[in-house]
């Protein structure tokens, strides 16, 4: 039970940058060895698989194998496929039928050069590749147990080869998204032997980016990825994040990437602009969340049909049981900020017996669903256009509405954070502080998610001020509320934010 509560914040990590993206398996190697020779035919699978033409890839390394079967580069490429296919669609049929795979590629790659500073970093590879896909599919202790191994073998390959790229790049990567994982969590961690640093992990990543070598592209997404998802972005950050998809507009993978990045700032129009412009073709491998994004974007614009579009599309192709919940409720928001109550309400029974409750979002649904808590319609378009950067519309809304007409609890709390949240967005800070302030103060002895991001966003505030002593205690403050939505999420960033301010 320790091991699944603990590494459920692991898989928040991996979710935000594996789901929608699966990152950490695409890069390419530098040298050539014996037994891991990077010839011709996996070098054009690995641009294959970073595309994510995962058919047009595992063609190429099936002819690299036929050629030499036991080069370890080719056989290590050939994991991508299971890995990509499983984690995307999270298909529980494929996933009995591609996991013996695992144990068959180590046992190739052990048979090979020892030599080689591939061979310890090859096998730690398809170990967090398949680490990660556990997550993913709910098996959490052998997934805990397989990225400890691959912990382990990066780590005595770092002591052995302390220059070769690809260590920091991997280890740069597990170092945030261990380092991120809340304090009361460590002990359990150092009892399994792995430790995470957010700033080593982050220096690592950018070594990797700044020396001209092969890994800077994937080393970029890396960087973008934990910048955007752990450690809070500015300005900086999210320019970053626009030439990586100018340089790579044809690439699904980046495409999707930097879509959902807007989306996150609130850049509702841009990103559908980018997503709607996305490659599009026969080669490319169904990515699922391509349609929960146009779901999301066109909800935030208020265009209910076309939403409820993709979330259907969503669901009818999607093999997997996270985000199902979360994706219903969605449907419930067409149809009943719409107007359309009746065709809303039997959504809500769906999400009571459809997915699983393993993200925040899911579990937030479940709650909606099982206590009834239906939302606010003003509240809820306020909401939504602010979410999209839909400002003008959202403080036309929010003229005609005030803390008195509001009767529950909730709905007060929701009204000032709701306040707040637009007012921080829109650049109107003093009176976000101020709303945010009065959200906390209404908070005390309830468990909604409202106060705990008020503190969390009012840290950020005061980091931007470099007034840290005040950011730090919003970001403990933050920490301490138990038993709410989202926990985990604002958990891990307001981790990550007292790891910054300590540097």
């Amino acid at each position: 039970m320790i091991f699944k509560i603990t590494f459920l914040n692991i898989e928040k990590r991996v979710a935000f940058i594996f789901h929608p993206f699966f990152i950490l398996l695409f890069f390419l190697p530098l040298f050539s060895k014996a037994d891991f020779a990077f010839a011709p035919k996996n070098e054009a699978a690995y641009t294959e698989f970073l595309n994510l033409r995962v058919t047009k890839g595992q063609t190429l390394i099936n002819q690299a194998l036929k050629e030499n079967a036991k080069n370890g580069i080719s056989i290590y490429l050939a994991n991508y496929e299971d890995a990509i296919k499983i984690f995307l669609t999270e298909d529980a049929k494929l996933y009995k039928q591609l996991s013996k795979n695992e144990d068959s590629r180590i046992t190739k790659l052990q048979a090979l050069e020892k030599n080689s500073p591939y061979y310890r970093f090859t096998q730690a590879e398809v170990k967090l590749q398949w680490a990660f896909v556990k997550l993913k599919m709910g098996d959490e202790l052998n997934a805990v147990m397989g990225m400890r191994s691959a912990y382990k073998l990066l780590e005595e390959n770092i002591k052995l080869y302390p220059d070769f790229v690809p260590n920091k790049k991997t280890m740069g990567l597990l170092n945030v998204i261990i380092g991120s994982i809340p304090s009361n969590y460590n002990w359990v961690l150092s009892l399994i032997g792995m430790e995470g640093d957010i700033d080593k992990g982050m220096e690592q990543l950018n070594d990797v980016c700044k020396d001209d070598n092969p890994f800077r592209l994937e080393a970029s997404i890396i960087k973008v990825l934990v910048e955007n998802y752990i450690v809070h972005a500015n300005k900086g950050q999210i320019e970053e994040a626009t030439k990586l998809y100018q340089e790579n507009r044809y690439n699904l993978l980046i495409c999707y990437l930097y879509a959902a990045i807007l989306t996150k700032n609130s850049r509702g129009a841009e990103a559908l602009t980018v997503i709607n412009s996305r490659p599009v073709n026969s080669d490319l491998i169904y990515f699922p969340h391509v349609d929960l994004i146009l779901g999301e974007l066109n909800l935030y614009q208020g265009n209910y049909p076309s939403a409820r579009i993709h979330y259907s599309n969503f669901l009818s192709q999607f093999k997997g049981k996270n985000s199902i919940k979360d994706t219903y409720f969605k449907i419930f928001l067409t149809y009943w900020l719409n107007d359309e109550d009746d065709l809303a309400m039997p959504y809500l029974d769906k999400i009571l017996n459809n997915g699983r409750e393993l993200y925040d979002s899911d579990k937030q649904a479940q709650r909606v669903a099982k206590n009834k808590e239906i939302p606010n319609k003003s509240l809820t378009k306020v909401r939504l256009y602010t979410d999209g950067g839909y400002y003008a519309k959202a403080f036309d809304l929010m003229k005609n509405l005030s803390l008195n007409q509001f009767f529950t609890k909730r709905e007060k709390l929701e009204y000032l954070y709701r306040s707040a949240r637009l007012y921080h967005k829109a650049g109107q800070v003093n009176d976000a502080i101020d709303y945010y302030k009065k959200t906390i103060e209404l908070s005390k002895e309830e468990t909604y998610y409202f106060a705990p991001n008020s503190a969390l966003q009012l840290g950020y505030i005061y980091q931007s001020r470099n007034e840290k002593e005040e950011a730090r205690k919003q970001f403990n403050l933050a920490l301490s509320y138990k038993n709410y939505e989202y926990k985990n999420s604002i958990d891990n960033k307001a981790k990550a934010a007292l790891n910054e301010l300590e540097n």
